[in-house]
């Protein structure tokens, strides 16, 4: 369990951790996030989420930097500086949760790594991406949202910012083949589609963050099986996934 605690905490984002909706993301999550203002040199916390008035105060009395901690603003040219004072992530107001779940996976990432441990997600796959021109770019599967056959070339959509949508040699059926079954679905020809970004579904469609994608009629039965194990799986059992 990673302990997180917000150093003088902003009303604003004490309300938002509070809220449903991150208590639900926490559930899937090996995280306990306290908004309730902490001390920075507190040994029970492990991540420390700071407001940026509250910085240059935080390192007069701490080493920031030996700290895996998240800077929070609303400025978004604040991103810079949190780079350069040693954050972990860098989040921007309003938050969202789907900021929140991609922070607590830096934030994770950062926490093993200083503690000289591998993440428990270790075990879950890499895949290394053949890109044209030659290029190569390895990435996990759970940053893979889905992939776009477009002929004998992928399409591969990414949560990773920067990376969001690149071009992979190769048919789609070969990077099935190198994909879990567990994890991904074929929702169509065109789609393969990493099940744990499912937003939304019903007969004809789903929803995959922003995209919304066919469900072909000879594999409905198949996605929605594999949907609602995935569910079960990884959500309390009274969450339900709507259109």
């Amino acid at each position: 369990m990673i302990k997180v605690g917000c150093a003088n905490a902003h009303p604003e984002d004490v309300s938002f951790l509070l809220s449903g909706e991150v208590s639900a993301l926490l559930q899937s999550k090996d995280f306990l996030i306290d908004p309730v203002s902490v001390p920075p040199d507190e040994p029970s916390v492990d991540v420390l989420f700071v407001d940026v008035n509250k910085v240059n105060k935080l390192t007069a009395v701490t080493d920031l930097r030996s700290r895996v901690w998240v800077l929070l603003s609303s400025n978004k040219a604040d991103a810079w500086r949190a780079w350069d004072l040693g954050a972990s992530y860098f989040l921007l107001r309003p938050l969202s949760v789907p900021c929140l779940a991609q922070a607590l996976e830096r934030v994770e990432q950062s926490f093993y790594w200083k503690k000289q441990m591998l993440p428990p997600q270790t075990q879950q796959r890499m895949l290394e991406l053949q890109l044209t021109k030659g290029r190569r770019l390895t990435v996990h599967s759970r940053d893979i949202l889905f992939l776009e056959a477009q002929g004998e070339i992928t399409c591969v959509h990414l949560s990773i910012p920067g990376h969001e949508k690149l071009i992979a040699t190769r048919h789609l059926g070969y990077w099935e083949q190198q994909l879990d079954d567990a994890e991904f679905v074929r929702t169509h020809k065109k789609y393969l589609v990493n099940i744990a970004h499912i937003s939304a579904m019903n007969a004809d469609e789903i929803t995959v963050q922003h995209h919304v994608l066919p469900v072909a009629k000879r594999r409905r039965k198949e996605v929605e099986k594999s949907v609602y194990s995935h569910q079960i799986l990884h959500n309390p059992p009274n969450t339900s996934l709507g259109a």
